[in-house]
């Protein structure tokens, strides 16, 4: 536990130096911290102290998170530490996600990249909640005024089969476990009143072990009802 604590230490530290004037107050504020902690930063960064970081402008959005643990040659399990960077990559315009992964004490490389497509507008970065079973990241947005119908919008990218994927896209959603399972239902909002909830509707979608499949539309107040967990079992049957 102190070492995964020492690393997001290390990963903030890192930040400081690649956007300094973004994150200057925070800067700052380290300058209180104590001779021994100063000395285990500088030996425990999981990510270079230095970050060149391929993009156009100050991030958009930063995001942390970690892969599955595995352990190393010792024997010890680690916790590799991936960063989600939202931002404005060269050479093509737009907003775009590339998650960042350490190389060696001096480097960070490109572990996958996405750009946003013109119907879309990337805004912020969530973590996605499955802990350590399919790590990643929710991007929140908004559709642009080329599709017909607008709204907030939801994508969800996950790390899976050894690799990041999309794995849900739609309007604003959120993401709960209704059955228990390692992955979240998504609970797309398909209705205006969101914030009173009274009288919204939301479609169910669940992880049926490959892909997000529809499962049923319904009253908001139905989202945990005894009969929404059969349908739900059924639709993740299916993708066995």
């Amino acid at each position: 536990m102190r070492k995964r604590v020492i690393a997001q230490i290390g990963l903030a530290a890192a930040l400081v130096c690649c956007i300094g004037p973004l994150l200057r107050p925070m800067v700052q504020a380290a300058a209180a911290v104590t001779q021994q902690e100063k000395k285990a930063q500088r030996t425990d960064y999981s990510l270079p102290r230095l970050l060149n970081l391929p993009i156009k402008s100050e991030p958009v959005s930063i995001l942390s998170f970690e892969l599955p643990p595995r352990r190393d040659d010792a024997g010890t399990y680690q916790w590799p530490i991936r960063l989600a960077v939202l931002g404005r990559f060269p050479p093509a315009r737009g907003v775009g996600l590339q998650i960042f992964k350490p190389e060696g004490t001096d480097k960070i490389t490109t572990a996958f990249s996405i750009r946003s497509p013109e119907t879309e507008e990337w805004g912020r970065l969530e973590s996605f909640p499955s802990g350590y079973s399919y790590p990643g990241v929710i991007i929140r947005g908004n559709y642009t005024e080329l599709v017909e119908h607008g709204g907030p919008l939801t994508v969800a990218l996950c790390y899976f089969n050894g690799t990041f994927r999309v794995v849900f896209r739609g309007g604003y959603a959120s993401f709960i476990s209704i059955t228990g399972g390692k992955m979240p239902e998504a609970i797309e909002y398909v209705s205006a009143e969101i914030e009173s909830r009274t009288n919204t509707r939301v479609r169910v979608w669940t992880w049926d072990g490959k892909e997000y499949r529809p499962v049923a539309e319904i009253p908001y107040k139905a989202l945990f009802s005894a009969q929404l967990v059969p349908e739900i079992e059924a639709v993740q049957g299916k993708g066995k």
